[in-house]
């Protein structure tokens, strides 16, 4: 889970631009791929790690705003499976 948690960081870092463009998903397919409880998603988006949607806007915490949360489906392109950080290790 660590391995998974910096690649998506290091895909902020080295990608400044979060395009809209493109599939989004639910927190829960998020969290089927990564192999988390949808809770740590949501921790995921809260601290930061990973860029959220909401009704189109990109997700601010505690602006008050409702909605379901929509991840682009890039972040689920651009980092390794968790099964292949855990062959490497």
């Amino acid at each position: 889970m660590l391995a998974t948690l910096f690649n998506i960081v290091l895909w902020l870092l080295t990608d400044a631009k979060h395009s809209i463009g493109g599939a989004m998903l639910r927190v829960r397919d998020v969290a089927v791929h990564f192999r988390v409880h949808p809770a740590t998603v949501y921790r995921w988006i809260h601290q930061g790690f990973i860029p959220a949607y909401r009704n189109g806007q990109p997700f601010k915490p505690g602006d008050g705003a409702t909605g379901a949360l929509r991840v682009p489906q890039s972040v689920l392109n651009s980092t390794v499976p968790v099964e292949d950080t855990q062959e490497a290790a």
